[in-house]
């Protein structure tokens, strides 16, 4: 907790709160003296008292409300989402034999490839991406970050139908690590960094090249510099992008100087600008970053997942899910609590979702 900076969130998820302060002795030098003002501090102590535990009861009902599905079918009702018992399943089919040779290719070569929306989805799927993109917005409107809209259905859909086309030409599962982005206007971009700094990340490639990791980023809108995208340093602009298997242990772990690397290869970056639907697909190893908000009309949304090789990156839930299910509600609402602690350097959580986040990360533990 204290490593993402929990213990420096308010303490609302322990239930405490600022007691108001006993002055019934301090009636006469608070207001100039006699019974009366101590009459009328005492009463307006005791109305402070009683707004306090009536706003507490007032969020602990709102916290388990917040953990029922019924809760979240009402707020998707007017964004078209649901959060139903029963599975829901994307149309898809596996990535071709030329598809998955691409993707393996430029992901060797670069540390990042590009797959287009017309490569894996079929029917509406734009229509969809539009509708998970005004959800995000709507969300806001409740105070709610975007990363709630992986508690519905269909962008769970979609998330398994994009991880089972691309599963056999990476030979990796779903991990369940989810992230849903909205820079706006004036919005800062991320930081540069490494999906999976030190540890034994270095050597987590086959032998042909292919990362044993993989984050994929689906574009619910254009992403380009005018709104915002992703640059990158190219793998073999990166000293430090791996090592051999028999590298000793101080190689392995050395990631080397983000910003020295940056500076020394900075005429080789590369932006990645992608369109509505189409996928990013990169390294745990790859630096990359996402600028701030260009100032051009529109947001850049985008809806991020992990892969990986479960002998070097395990799934997050400890249940099996049946191959191309979304998880069930509790593990979806476990997983968006997970990564809002994680982000919270980042993107600090609302104050009042503090008790639902720590609370459900406990229940699931």
């Amino acid at each position: 907790a204290r490593k993402h900076g929990i213990a420096s969130l308010p303490s609302l998820a322990r239930g405490s709160e600022e007691e108001a302060p006993d002055r019934r002795g301090q009636g006469g030098r608070a207001g100039g003296g006699g019974e009366r003002g101590d009459d009328e501090e005492a009463a307006a102590v005791e109305a402070t008292t009683a707004a306090l535990a009536a706003a507490r009861v007032a969020q602990e009902a709102e916290e388990r409300q917040q953990r029922t599905p019924g809760y979240w079918a009402r707020v998707g009702q007017t964004i078209g989402l649901a959060v139903t018992a029963s599975s829901q399943r994307e149309t898809s089919t596996e990535a071709t034999e030329a598809d998955g040779k691409a993707i393996c290719t430029a992901l060797c070569a670069n540390g990042f490839a590009d797959f287009p929306l017309a490569k894996w989805a079929s029917g509406d799927a734009s229509l969809r991406l539009t509708s998970f993109a005004r959800a995000i917005d709507h969300l806001e409107t409740l105070g709610l970050p975007p990363a709630f809209q992986m508690v519905f259905d269909e962008p769970w859909a979609m998330v398994t139908a994009l991880a089972a086309h691309l599963s056999p030409a990476l030979g990796q599962a779903l991990c369940y690590e989810i992230a849903v982005g909205n820079i706006k206007p004036g919005g800062e971009g991320r930081p540069m960094r490494r999906d999976k700094p030190g540890g034994d990340s270095k050597r987590a490639f086959t032998d042909e090249g292919v990362p044993k990791r993989c984050t994929i980023s689906l574009a619910l809108t254009n992403a380009d510099p005018r709104t915002s995208c992703m640059y990158a340093v190219p793998a073999p602009r990166d000293p430090h992008y791996r090592c051999a298997l028999d590298a000793d242990a101080a190689a392995a772990r050395d990631d080397g100087d983000l910003k020295t690397i940056f500076a020394e290869a900075h005429t080789r970056v590369r932006a990645l600008p992608v369109a509505m639907g189409d996928a990013l697909v990169w390294s745990h190893r790859l630096i990359h970053w996402e600028t701030d908000h260009g100032g051009g009309e529109g947001t850049c949304k985008t809806l991020s997942f992990a892969m990986g090789d479960t002998s070097f990156q395990p799934p997050l839930l400890a249940r099996a899910v049946r191959d191309g299910e979304p998880p069930p509600f509790d593990a979806r609402l476990a997983l968006i609590a997970l990564r809002l602690v994680a982000s919270h350097h980042e993107d600090a959580v609302p104050k009042r979702l503090i008790p639902l986040v720590l609370g459900t990360l406990r229940q699931s533990a």
